[in-house]
C-alpha cells in the first residue's frame, strides 16, 4: 500500500481538470485507489465523485495493490505540489492534521 498527500489547484477550472485526470489515471491501474480527507472518502476511479473535492482542498490518495507504487508516481506528475514528500515540490499551504 502506498499513499500520498496532495493539494488541488487553487483555481476552480484547474482543480476540476485535476480531479477528472485523477479518475482517468486511477482507472489505468489494477490497484484500488481511494481518495480521502477528514470529511470525504471515495473510490478514485468513480466519475460520480469527481466533484467531491473543491479547489485548494488537501487530500490523501491511497493505492493498494500490485501496481500501487506506479499509480502514486503517475499522480505525482498530475499534482506537482505533494505535501511533505521528498523529491516532490512542497506544498506552500497550511498544515492539515496527520492521517491516522
Amino acid at each position: 500500500m502506498k499513499s500520498r498527500e496532495y493539494n488541488l489547484a487553487p483555481e476552480e477550472k484547474t482543480a476540476r481538470e485535476q480531479m477528472m485526470e485523477l479518475i482517468l489515471i486511477s482507472s489505468r491501474f489494477t490497484s484500488s485507489i481511494t481518495v480521502e480527507n477528514e470529511e470525504k472518502h471515495f473510490n478514485g476511479k468513480s466519475i460520480l465523485k469527481a466533484g467531491e473535492l473543491k479547489k485548494g482542498e488537501r487530500f490523501y490518495v491511497v493505492a493498494d495493490g500490485s501496481d500501487a507504487k506506479e499509480a502514486i508516481e503517475a499522480l505525482d506528475r498530475l499534482f506537482p505540489y505533494a505535501v511533505n514528500q521528498p523529491g516532490v515540490q512542497s506544498c506552500p499551504s497550511k498544515k492539515v492534521p496527520k492521517r491516522k
